[in-house]
């Protein structure tokens, strides 16, 4: 007779655990029927009209007087020094003084402006600090004039980041005299100027040596992107001077629109790359943003509409031709084809002349997004290790043309087994510690592009 055996309570026991243990993490074991978990969809264009506006300082005629008093003692401040990058040298990118050149006493206002911008007093005065003054000798130059020219002067020097948009002039005989202005003292924009150098110069040491225009370009775009984010408060040029210009931008990381282009513009022509700024609007108002030429050619650059809105730095407007600028930003003017009396009316928001931009093969997903493909899961596992080890968070992926957008983020992120689940698994694996649930990410159509946010 067989002898039968008992199951004592321990040994039940421990096979009930055993049985759980299998049955909830087998799946992650095995790397099969993951959780039907998604993350949640963003689009890419869910706050861009709501990016707040702050319009480009306009050039103001004030209340005509004699000179100044408190001007006729001034520091001459020495300009920040171009910064050689290693392997490029630095450029000057100056469209409005070479558009002026065609007139030759706008020229020739333009090249004493150029000189007086940098001589300020340390005594303020009713309009400002009393920078230098400009005297034309035998001209009688009218406001408009002197307003474009002040506004091309402006556009071409960010690192003139004291002078104020105000201008004063009266006429002695046939001269004409004109007094400019600075937001601050002769010391303290040469204090504001060093503090700039520095950071300029540790800027440029950091750029990998060897980098491509594209990559300089990137790199600069991501650290102003990092390191500034854009002020709220909605003031003016003269109310909060510093967010209009490299100052608010560099030194307090805090800035709108014109501080964010005039500071890109001053970094990329530092690291041997062209770049200008270029007014218009956008959105619901005045607006600032880039052009750049980059491996020679010309893109639209818009880092302030990157920068805000989204929480992620989404690149739609990285290198971009001029016709999906046009979808959503209007350039000013070129001034060499207005009428002096249409200069008088814009002469603060005009462009000097603009080239083409029709180059699309810069833009971001296609030279820097992981190229998606349904056999190359390794390597998007790869990328979310990656991220979560170095704190970035991010995944960006571009869908190669020869794919359907559609069928990719279907298959990435709505099948059963679907490549983000399968992928998050074998990264969790590996000690990546990403929720599935807690993810989110963004649909770039036009673009191409997808952004990933892991979240742990």
């Amino acid at each position: 007779m067989k002898k039968r055996r008992h199951w004592h309570l321990p040994r039940l026991f421990l096979v009930l655990t055993l049985v759980v243990f299998v049955s909830v993490d087998l799946p992650a074991l095995l790397g099969t029927r993951l959780p039907s978990v998604r993350p949640s969809e963003k689009y890419s264009d869910e706050n861009t009209t709501d990016v707040p506006q702050a319009a480009p300082s306009q050039v103001e005629e004030t209340s005509q007087s004699e000179q100044d008093p408190s001007a006729q003692v001034r520091h001459t401040v020495t300009p920040m020094a171009l910064v050689s990058y290693t392997g490029a040298d630095p450029v000057e990118c100056m469209p409005g003084k070479e558009a002026l050149q065609t007139d030759e006493v706008l020229s020739l206002l333009y090249e004493k402006m150029e000189i007086e911008a940098c001589r300020v007093s340390n005594e303020k005065g009713e309009n400002g600090y009393p920078a230098g003054s400009v005297r034309l000798t035998g001209e009688k130059v009218e406001s408009g004039q002197i307003g474009l020219c002040l506004s091309q002067v402006s556009a071409d020097h960010p690192e003139f980041f004291w002078l104020s948009r105000k201008y004063s002039y009266h006429y002695e005989g046939n001269d004409t005299v004109i007094q400019l202005y600075s937001y601050i003292s002769g010391s303290e924009c040469e204090t504001l100027s060093h503090q700039l150098q520095q950071k300029i110069n540790s800027l440029m040491d950091q750029i990998p040596p060897d980098s491509s225009e594209l990559q300089r370009e990137k790199y600069l775009y991501d650290w102003i992107a990092n390191n500034c984010r854009y002020d709220q408060t909605g003031e003016t040029a003269e109310e909060n001077w510093r967010a209009y210009s490299l100052v608010g931008c560099l030194l307090d990381g805090e800035a709108v629109c014109e501080g964010y282009a005039r500071t890109l513009q001053l970094l990329l022509n530092q690291t041997g790359i062209l770049c200008r700024c270029i007014t218009g609007t956008a959105g619901d108002g005045g607006h600032m943003w880039n052009m750049a030429k980059i491996e020679g050619e010309w893109v639209h650059v818009d880092l302030t509409w990157d920068d805000t809105s989204s929480p992620v730095l989404l690149y739609r407007y990285f290198n971009v031709s001029d016709e999906k600028i046009t979808q959503t930003h209007t350039p000013s003017g070129d001034f060499t084809a207005l009428s002096q009396e249409e200069r008088r009316k814009n002469r603060a928001l005009l462009n000097a002349p603009m080239p083409a931009c029709t180059e699309e093969s810069l833009t971001y997903y296609p030279n820097f997004a992981l190229s998606f493909s349904e056999k190359e899961e390794e390597n998007l596992t790869a990328a979310m290790v990656q991220a979560m080890a170095t704190k970035e968070r991010t995944v960006a992926l571009y869908i190669p043309p020869e794919l359907s957008y559609e069928h990719a983020v279907q298959r990435i992120f709505y099948d059963d087994g679907n490549i983000f689940t399968e992928c998050v698994a074998q990264a969790n694996r590996q000690g990546a510690g990403i929720s599935y649930s807690d993810c989110v990410y963004y649909c770039m159509e036009e673009e191409r592009g997808i952004v990933i946010v892991l979240q742990s």
